[in-house]
């Protein structure tokens, strides 16, 4: 997941909610104006000072979808050399 937070902008603090509903402390890594967050998750919570902003992913799936490609999405196909698809 990637946050962008431009120029000299605090980068609140990031929190991943469980499925319970619990707050649970991000791991990220900041590279220029993007802050990424190895996970994917159904809601995310930005905290800075008394300022408090709810991300609501609508798409996520928590168990995924194999696209039968051998790959990530369903429009790039992953070929193996002298295999048919």
């Amino acid at each position: 997941t990637v946050f962008r937070f431009p120029g000299n902008v605090r980068v609140p603090s990031i929190y991943v909610i469980n499925p319970d509903g619990r707050e649970a402390t991000a791991n990220y890594s900041v590279k220029g104006d993007y802050v990424e967050v190895p996970a994917v998750a159904r809601e995310w919570r930005l905290r800075d000072g008394h300022t408090v902003l709810g991300i609501w992913n609508s798409a996520y799936d928590p168990i995924g979808r194999k696209p039968g490609t051998g790959a990530v999405r369903h429009d790039v196909w992953r070929v193996l050399k002298g295999a048919s698809r």
